[in-house]
Protein backbone atom coordinates (compact mmCIF):
# COMPACT_ATOMS: atom_id res chain seq x y z
CA UNK A 1 0.00 0.00 0.00
CA UNK A 2 1.50 3.13 -1.24
CA UNK A 3 3.00 5.54 1.64
CA UNK A 4 0.14 8.66 2.02
CA UNK A 5 1.16 12.06 0.12
CA UNK A 6 -0.04 15.00 1.67
CA UNK A 7 0.60 18.26 0.20
CA UNK A 8 1.26 20.10 3.72
CA UNK A 9 1.46 19.44 7.30
CA UNK A 10 -2.31 21.11 7.90
CA UNK A 11 -3.78 19.15 5.47
CA UNK A 12 -2.24 15.79 7.54
CA UNK A 13 -3.75 17.03 10.51
CA UNK A 14 -6.99 16.90 8.68
CA UNK A 15 -6.88 13.52 7.78
CA UNK A 16 -5.93 12.25 11.08
CA UNK A 17 -8.95 14.33 12.04
CA UNK A 18 -11.02 12.36 9.68
CA UNK A 19 -9.78 8.94 11.35
CA UNK A 20 -10.97 7.75 14.18
CA UNK A 21 -9.09 5.55 16.68
CA UNK A 22 -10.97 2.15 17.01
CA UNK A 23 -12.96 2.89 19.92
CA UNK A 24 -14.63 6.15 18.19
CA UNK A 25 -12.41 8.81 19.72
CA UNK A 26 -11.26 11.82 17.13
CA UNK A 27 -9.02 13.62 19.39
CA UNK A 28 -5.58 12.99 18.89
CA UNK A 29 -2.71 15.10 19.86
CA UNK A 30 0.49 13.41 18.28
CA UNK A 31 4.07 13.79 18.77
CA UNK A 32 5.80 14.09 15.43
CA UNK A 33 8.95 12.28 14.12
CA UNK A 34 10.58 13.73 10.85
CA UNK A 35 11.77 10.01 9.23
CA UNK A 36 13.42 11.32 6.26
CA UNK A 37 14.61 15.35 5.94
CA UNK A 38 15.13 15.23 2.26
CA UNK A 39 12.05 16.50 -0.03
CA UNK A 40 9.69 14.76 0.26
CA UNK A 41 9.97 14.50 3.77
CA UNK A 42 8.74 11.72 5.31
CA UNK A 43 7.01 12.34 8.89
CA UNK A 44 5.43 10.08 11.42
CA UNK A 45 2.86 11.24 13.93
CA UNK A 46 2.44 9.07 16.86
CA UNK A 47 0.73 9.18 20.14
CA UNK A 48 -1.95 7.60 22.49
CA UNK A 49 -5.92 7.52 22.38
CA UNK A 50 -6.94 10.13 24.97
CA UNK A 51 -9.95 7.46 25.67
CA UNK A 52 -8.35 4.17 25.41
CA UNK A 53 -4.61 4.53 25.35
CA UNK A 54 -4.09 2.62 22.50
CA UNK A 55 -1.03 3.45 20.75
CA UNK A 56 -1.73 5.24 17.11
CA UNK A 57 0.63 6.18 14.46
CA UNK A 58 0.38 8.00 10.72
CA UNK A 59 3.02 8.13 8.32
CA UNK A 60 2.99 10.87 5.84
CA UNK A 61 5.23 11.38 2.61
CA UNK A 62 4.76 15.64 2.83
CA UNK A 63 5.31 16.81 -0.70
CA UNK A 64 7.14 20.09 -1.36
CA UNK A 65 6.26 23.67 -1.75
CA UNK A 66 6.25 24.92 -5.08
CA UNK A 67 9.39 27.17 -5.11
CA UNK A 68 7.80 31.14 -4.55
CA UNK A 69 4.44 30.03 -2.92
CA UNK A 70 3.35 32.84 -0.53
CA UNK A 71 3.38 32.30 3.08
CA UNK A 72 -0.08 31.68 5.29
CA UNK A 73 -2.42 28.48 5.81
CA UNK A 74 -2.47 26.33 2.81
CA UNK A 75 -4.08 23.05 2.68
CA UNK A 76 -3.06 22.03 -0.94
CA UNK A 77 -0.99 23.90 -3.18
CA UNK A 78 -1.83 24.82 -6.37
CA UNK A 79 -4.88 23.20 -8.54
CA UNK A 80 -3.58 19.85 -7.42
CA UNK A 81 -6.77 17.62 -5.46
CA UNK A 82 -5.76 15.96 -2.71
CA UNK A 83 -4.72 12.19 -2.58
CA UNK A 84 -5.77 11.42 0.91
CA UNK A 85 -8.72 13.01 1.01
CA UNK A 86 -12.05 13.34 -0.90
CA UNK A 87 -14.54 15.87 -2.35
CA UNK A 88 -17.61 14.26 0.21
CA UNK A 89 -15.21 14.47 3.37
CA UNK A 90 -13.57 17.96 2.46
CA UNK A 91 -17.49 18.82 2.30
CA UNK A 92 -17.53 17.71 6.18
CA UNK A 93 -14.71 19.84 6.67
CA UNK A 94 -16.28 22.48 5.32
CA UNK A 95 -20.03 22.06 6.99
CA UNK A 96 -18.61 20.76 10.39
CA UNK A 97 -16.19 24.19 10.48
CA UNK A 98 -19.24 26.35 9.71
CA UNK A 99 -21.58 25.10 11.84
CA UNK A 100 -18.84 25.55 14.67
CA UNK A 101 -18.48 28.99 14.17
CA UNK A 102 -22.09 29.80 13.36
CA UNK A 103 -22.97 28.50 16.34
CA UNK A 104 -19.67 30.55 18.23
CA UNK A 105 -20.98 33.54 16.49
CA UNK A 106 -24.41 33.45 17.71
CA UNK A 107 -23.00 33.38 21.60
CA UNK A 108 -21.80 36.61 20.75
CA UNK A 109 -18.85 36.58 23.59
CA UNK A 110 -15.53 38.05 22.77
CA UNK A 111 -12.45 36.78 21.93
CA UNK A 112 -9.56 36.78 24.19
CA UNK A 113 -5.97 37.02 22.60
CA UNK A 114 -5.35 33.59 23.31
CA UNK A 115 -8.28 32.41 21.27
CA UNK A 116 -8.01 34.23 18.20
CA UNK A 117 -5.66 32.26 16.07
CA UNK A 118 -7.58 28.81 16.51
CA UNK A 119 -10.39 30.79 15.69
CA UNK A 120 -8.78 32.42 12.84
CA UNK A 121 -7.69 28.67 11.76
CA UNK A 122 -11.20 27.51 11.86
CA UNK A 123 -12.30 30.64 9.57
CA UNK A 124 -9.61 29.44 7.36
CA UNK A 125 -10.39 26.11 7.60
CA UNK A 126 -14.34 26.72 6.33
CA UNK A 127 -12.92 28.19 3.24
CA UNK A 128 -10.05 26.42 2.46
CA UNK A 129 -12.16 23.40 2.26
CA UNK A 130 -14.59 24.40 -0.03
CA UNK A 131 -11.35 25.45 -2.35
CA UNK A 132 -10.16 21.83 -2.15
CA UNK A 133 -13.77 20.72 -3.06
CA UNK A 134 -13.82 22.46 -6.11
CA UNK A 135 -10.38 21.36 -7.71
CA UNK A 136 -11.49 17.98 -8.07
CA UNK A 137 -14.06 19.50 -10.55
CA UNK A 138 -13.19 19.26 -14.36
CA UNK A 139 -13.28 22.41 -16.12
CA UNK A 140 -16.91 23.12 -17.67
CA UNK A 141 -18.24 20.15 -15.63
CA UNK A 142 -21.56 20.28 -14.30
CA UNK A 143 -21.26 18.10 -11.36
CA UNK A 144 -18.30 16.25 -9.43
CA UNK A 145 -17.26 13.24 -10.96
CA UNK A 146 -18.08 10.13 -9.17
CA UNK A 147 -13.94 8.78 -8.41
CA UNK A 148 -13.88 12.32 -6.44
CA UNK A 149 -15.65 10.51 -3.69
CA UNK A 150 -13.45 7.32 -3.34
CA UNK A 151 -14.24 7.30 0.44
CA UNK A 152 -17.13 5.52 2.22
CA UNK A 153 -17.38 8.61 4.38
CA UNK A 154 -17.49 10.73 1.25
CA UNK A 155 -19.64 8.51 -0.37
CA UNK A 156 -22.30 8.97 2.40
CA UNK A 157 -21.62 12.69 2.24
CA UNK A 158 -22.29 12.54 -1.28
CA UNK A 159 -25.84 11.45 -1.07
CA UNK A 160 -26.95 13.54 1.69
CA UNK A 161 -25.32 16.67 0.10
CA UNK A 162 -28.00 17.83 -2.49
CA UNK A 163 -27.21 21.06 -3.72
CA UNK A 164 -24.07 21.66 -1.55
CA UNK A 165 -22.18 20.31 -4.19
CA UNK A 166 -23.07 21.69 -7.53
CA UNK A 167 -20.61 24.44 -8.90
CA UNK A 168 -22.65 27.26 -8.28
CA UNK A 169 -23.43 26.77 -4.90
CA UNK A 170 -19.59 25.58 -4.28
CA UNK A 171 -18.63 29.30 -5.53
CA UNK A 172 -21.11 31.36 -3.84
CA UNK A 173 -20.25 29.23 -1.18
CA UNK A 174 -16.11 30.16 -1.61
CA UNK A 175 -16.74 33.90 -2.36
CA UNK A 176 -18.92 34.39 1.35
CA UNK A 177 -16.59 32.49 3.41
CA UNK A 178 -13.66 34.22 2.27
CA UNK A 179 -15.72 37.46 2.77
CA UNK A 180 -15.64 35.86 6.13
CA UNK A 181 -12.04 35.12 6.49
CA UNK A 182 -11.54 39.22 5.48
CA UNK A 183 -14.19 40.23 7.96
CA UNK A 184 -12.52 38.53 10.63
CA UNK A 185 -9.05 39.58 9.72
CA UNK A 186 -10.08 42.89 9.98
CA UNK A 187 -11.91 42.85 13.27
CA UNK A 188 -8.91 41.64 15.05
CA UNK A 189 -6.02 42.93 12.96
CA UNK A 190 -4.62 39.95 11.35
CA UNK A 191 -1.82 40.67 8.82
CA UNK A 192 -2.34 36.94 6.27
CA UNK A 193 1.26 37.35 5.63
CA UNK A 194 2.10 36.34 9.05
CA UNK A 195 0.28 33.15 9.43
CA UNK A 196 2.12 29.55 9.32
CA UNK A 197 1.02 26.72 6.84
CA UNK A 198 2.04 24.54 9.42
CA UNK A 199 -1.21 25.78 11.55
CA UNK A 200 -2.92 22.87 13.23
CA UNK A 201 -6.60 23.31 12.39
CA UNK A 202 -8.58 23.49 16.13
CA UNK A 203 -10.13 19.94 16.67
CA UNK A 204 -12.83 21.59 18.56
CA UNK A 205 -14.76 25.29 19.59
CA UNK A 206 -13.48 28.70 20.59
CA UNK A 207 -15.83 31.26 21.37
CA UNK A 208 -15.90 33.49 18.67
CA UNK A 209 -18.33 37.41 18.60
CA UNK A 210 -21.11 37.73 16.22
CA UNK A 211 -19.95 40.17 14.00
CA UNK A 212 -19.08 38.10 11.60
CA UNK A 213 -21.66 35.90 9.18
CA UNK A 214 -20.46 32.64 8.53
CA UNK A 215 -22.59 30.74 5.99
Amino acid sequence: MPMPRARTRSEAHVYMDLVPCPCGENEFDPDVDVLDPEPPRVLRYFGECPRCGRSREFVFELAAPPAGEPSGFVLGHGDEPSTIIDAGQWLLVAEMSRRVLEHLAESGESLTAAQIPAVHDTVLLAAAAVDEIRKFLPAGASELPADAFWTEQGRAVRSVAGELLRPDELAAARARRWAAVAEFEALYGIDEDDEDETAVPPAGPSPARGDVSFR
